[in-house]
């Protein structure tokens, strides 16, 4: 789900960027290097994306314990709630 997210993110900012930098597409287009800055702003892209869903990850595993008791403890507190997310 996190990844998910993250994905969303990126897509979102994708085309918020491509908004924001609309003015430069006639230059880019003459200067013949068009291509080349679409590729260069995917590669940070997700350079920068792929940065942040191993930072998330790695915070996820690093507080799998107490992930795992706190969601023990909820299941057993709410036990229909918990059955309920099975089906």
């Amino acid at each position: 789900m996190y990844l998910d997210h993250v994905k969303e993110a990126q897509t979102k900012l994708k085309t918020e960027v491509y908004q924001h930098l609309h003015e430069l597409t006639d230059l880019n287009r003459e200067l013949t290097v068009e291509n080349i800055m679409e590729k260069w702003l995917d590669t940070v892209l997700s350079d920068k994306f792929t940065d942040l869903s191993l930072a998330g990850l790695k915070v996820m595993t690093d507080n799998a314990d107490i992930l795992k008791t706190a969601d023990d403890n909820w299941r057993r507190k709410f036990p229909e709630l918990a059955a309920a997310q099975l089906d």
